[in-house]
């Protein structure tokens, strides 16, 4: 009898105990590690690993549809890296796992990326020249699908036959036909008098508001009708190209290292630490609404053969690395933190700016020839121009290349401006006439 009120007891005991734990709650699993999507090409996904304490390990699998594609230690806490070799216009998910010794110990939760679609090789070109003998193109500006603006250098016969020694420099384009036309500097900066200079340089915010540099230091601003303002820099150099975000913030770069700042009222000089001469620059916002601008210098005669690519902030430019990168450059265009092309003697390309090196395309493999301009409006459509008429696109995949160098013998192309329906090229053929290439999808 005292036995089994002994086992009633203890029962009753384990009873209460097991009872106590079942109305304990339970807590949910915190992972150590997060995932998150930064961004998608065609091809590639950009992942961010973040994990919520320093220590060990830092070691990481990526799995994307189930299954291990990479293996890699984090650099930081807060690291991002790149998945190759995806399908366009295909969506994956993707776990981060921590591991210790091969084996995982925490996971993040699923992340979904969907790749972007290519755009299509599929593109009419038509080709108009401007001006007669020593004309050429130095530059172009797309206002929307029916107004463009060209400059350089245009002359025109008179009606003798004779060659007009005076050059128009604008050409405006309407869809359809051309116009053109002259703008007028100063003389001498600081006289009455006005010659219309040829032109290097143009930047269109909208159908009313142009800015057009000369092939020297002035600056004049056009409203669609009439030249309002004629801008001569504080520094004398010639401007070899514009760009801005807004009309309160314009750069414009050129020869011996030059960058002037516009902040809306007046000229300020960038520092560059260079005499290279400047022959683009390029900006954009980086994921994270970030302004990020480069600037391509370089300089190819037979005593100074050296490119240097700037990294501009305000007032202040800083060298990035140049490491693989040929001595004769021409052009910068990039999407931040996804690609970035640099083109000159072969076009270069690096997936982020913090990459050991460029990487250029063997001779033969995208094009022959020199190549001196590329833009694009994303890294599934960016163009290349260069030598003797050579033009070729990539849709996110592959390139294509359209004329073959041969549609311009002892010319070139290389200036352009691109949107998702129309990309515009300029040049000249030999010595003779400007040339603008139109391609409509």
């Amino acid at each position: 009898m005292k036995r089994m009120n002994l086992f009633v007891v203890m029962f009753s005991a384990v009873a209460l105990i097991n009872s106590c734990k079942d109305d304990e709650p339970i807590q949910p699993h915190i992972a150590t590690i997060q995932l998150t999507v930064e961004d998608a090409s065609c091809t590639e996904a950009w992942l961010k690993a973040s994990l919520t304490d320093a220590n060990e390990p830092r070691t990481i699998a990526i799995l994307q549809d189930g299954q291990r594609v990479t293996v890699s230690r984090l650099p930081s806490p807060d690291s991002v890296f790149v998945v190759e070799g995806l399908l366009p216009r295909h969506t994956y998910s993707f776990v981060a796992q921590r591991l210790r010794d091969s084996m995982a110990i925490d996971a993040s939760s699923s992340v979904q990326a969907t790749t972007m679609d290519t755009t299509s090789h599929n593109i009419t070109w038509e080709v108009d020249t401007l001006g007669d003998a020593s004309s050429m193109l130095s530059d172009i500006a797309i206002v929307n699908d029916t107004l463009a603006y060209a400059v350089g250098e245009m002359y025109l016969r008179d009606s003798t036959g004779l060659i007009d020694p005076q050059a128009y420099n604008v050409a405006r384009w309407n869809g359809a036909s051309w116009t053109i036309m002259r703008i007028q500097f100063y003389t001498i900066c600081g006289g009455s008098g006005t010659t219309p200079y040829p032109t290097s340089s143009v930047l269109a915010f909208s159908a009313t508001d142009v800015w057009i540099a000369m092939d020297g230091d002035q600056i004049a601003r056009w409203n669609g009708t009439l030249q309002t303002t004629t801008m001569c820099l504080p520094v004398s150099f010639s401007i070899r190209k514009l760009w801005g975000g807004s009309p309160s913030s314009i750069y414009a770069v050129g020869d011996g290292g030059n960058i002037m700042h516009y902040n809306g009222m007046s000229w300020q000089r960038v520092e560059t630490g260079t005499t290279l001469d400047v022959r683009d620059i390029w900006g954009a916002n980086d994921r994270n609404g970030q302004l990020q601008i480069l600037a391509l210098a370089s300089t190819y005669t037979a005593k100074t053969q050296e490119s240097r690519i700037l990294k501009i902030e305000g007032n202040s430019a800083a060298p990035v690395s140049t490491a693989g990168l040929a001595t004769d450059m021409a052009s910068i265009w990039f999407v931040p933190g996804m690609k970035y092309y640099a083109v000159g003697a072969g076009i270069h390309r690096k997936r982020m700016l913090s990459d050991s090196a460029w990487i250029v395309y063997p001779h033969g493999v995208v094009t022959s020839f020199g190549s001196w301009g590329v833009r694009g409006t994303g890294v599934n459509n960016v163009f290349v121009a260069g030598s003797f008429g050579e033009i070729v696109h990539f849709n996110g995949v592959n390139w294509h290349r359209y004329f073959g160098g041969v549609s311009l013998p002892g010319g070139a192309l290389g200036p352009m401006a691109v949107t998702d329906r129309l990309v515009m090229v300029v040049g000249h053929i030999g010595a003779s006439r400007g040339i603008v290439f139109i391609g409509r999808r």
